[in-house]
């Protein structure tokens, strides 16, 4: 596990920060996560129980997925890992779509997991790509918005623009139809060509 990361079954929390490593620049969101329902002992087997846990993930707005480390996936589904620490065949739902990092380079991942995921009420059925990185899980926008994690706050600015044209916004049945008016020119004097000419235009 690396920093920051939080996975919680049952009471038991598998935790490890290292604070030579945090990053100001970086936010993290602990989420509830509902994971596959398995058979409880000590009452009928028709009767199973939900898992209760908690993924404390990054937060990341530029990311239009999420992301899910194998080795968390193995800790969270451990009866869905083969012998080579895979998911077995069918355990993830295969997908075509390739994940590129920020640096460009391509990341390889064993196909999408849905889990369910809870936040302050909130809930959503998020997929995550089940990948072969060493960071921390990620949430990415479309779940932060699901999740009520982020919300945008937008202004919406009316600009009138002005000109030498005047005209009315607003008329009744009863006002004539829409008119303009433009501001009357002076008119062009006439060329002067004798003295004559020069008096007439200013006296």
């Amino acid at each position: 596990m690396t920093q920051f990361e939080t996975l919680t079954f049952e009471s038991i929390t598998i935790a490890n920060v290292n604070h030579q490593n945090l990053k100001a620049d970086e936010v993290f969101a602990e989420v509830g996560i509902h994971l596959d329902p398995k058979p409880k002992a000590t009452v009928k087997a028709s009767l199973q129980t939900h898992a209760k846990a908690s993924l404390k993930a990054k937060v990341d707005t530029g990311a239009q997925g999420n992301i899910l480390p194998l080795r968390l996936y193995r800790a969270m589904y451990p009866c869905k890992i083969d012998l080579k620490g895979n998911p077995k065949k069918g355990a993830t739902k295969h997908s075509n779509t390739i994940l590129t990092a920020y640096g460009g380079s391509k990341l390889h991942h064993h196909g999408t997991v849905t889990i369910d995921c809870e936040f302050k009420g909130k809930r959503s059925a998020a997929q995550f790509y089940v990948t072969d990185t060493q960071g921390p899980a990620i949430i990415g926008l479309p779940t932060l918005i699901d999740l009520n994690l982020v919300k945008f706050n937008c202004a919406i600015l009316k600009q009138v623009l002005h000109s030498n044209t005047l005209w009315s916004t607003t008329r009744t049945p009863e006002q004539p139809p829409l008119t303009t008016r433009t501001p009357e020119r002076p008119p062009i004097p006439k060329p002067i060509k004798s003295k004559e000419d020069l008096i007439d235009q200013y006296p």
